[in-house]
């Protein structure tokens, strides 16, 4: 009875201020209502919240984190770094490497998702691996490189995409507004043939009002839809193209 006394003249925040000698980590332990270790629960309370963010968006833009950049961010041994990733719903999916499980806090404007709704608007199901390329191009002006396949896989079933005898394909209700560029790209595609040179996409973008810049850093190099079938030549992606179209297309 003595004993849950003190526990609770600790944790009254009144009567806390007059008991001297009682450490600030068993204070922080006995006002918690987490049962989580000490570490986990001074960091969610701490500075790390900014790390956590950091690390959210890692895996909205890239589907995932290694365990060797969430412990640089976290600045903890890899046991801590798991304890603290379960906290915020990102778990270890496959050796070394983890990602978010639920869709808490992933919507319709999280990059992957949306990056994989334009190409399923747009080209249809898709190879993996194009699908996968196709998202790594999305990403790129922010990240290098996206998450391993095996990680994408378990990520994108998140949004009810599903990969079937490798070939994903959408079994969601969501759809996105197709970005400006991207539908320029389509109506000139619609125009030309299936497939486009350098000079034609860059005069097209011109005409309708469009940079230069945008047609040569954001479409060709970072549109999701389509894909360079040889230098300075593009069709959509997962579109099938015969030597004529590619000749056709180079002599224009």
């Amino acid at each position: 009875a003595s004993f849950d006394f003190l526990i609770a003249l600790l944790k009254n925040k009144i009567t806390s201020q007059s008991i001297f000698g009682v450490p600030d980590n068993v204070q922080l332990i006995l006002r918690s209502d987490s049962s989580h270790p000490l570490f986990v629960i001074s960091a969610l309370g701490g500075d790390n919240r900014k790390e956590f963010k950091e690390i959210r968006n890692i895996i909205k833009f890239t589907g995932g984190i290694s365990m060797e950049q969430a412990q640089q961010l976290l600045g903890c041994e890899s046991t801590e770094t798991v304890d603290l990733l379960r906290v915020i719903d990102v778990y270890e999916v496959v050796p070394g490497w983890f990602t978010s499980i639920a869709r808490t806090d992933l919507s319709k404007n999280t990059p992957l998702f949306r990056a994989g709704l334009m190409m399923m608007q747009a080209c249809g199901p898709l190879p993996f691996d194009s699908f996968c390329d196709g998202l790594r191009r999305y990403i790129s002006r922010r990240y290098d490189e996206i998450a391993p396949p095996e990680v994408i896989r378990i990520f994108i079933e998140n949004f009810d995409f599903k990969v079937e005898n490798d070939i994903v394909s959408y079994y969601g209700n969501e759809q996105t507004e197709m970005p400006e560029s991207e539908t320029l790209i389509l109506q000139l595609l619609s125009e030309r043939g299936p497939v486009l040179n350098f000079q034609e996409i860059v005069e097209f973008f011109i005409t309708n009002g469009k940079s230069f810049a945008t047609a040569t850093t954001k479409i060709m190099p970072r549109s999701p839809i389509i894909e360079k079938v040889e230098h300075s030549l593009y069709k959509l992606r997962g579109s099938k193209v015969s030597p004529q179209d590619i000749e056709t297309a180079k002599s224009r």
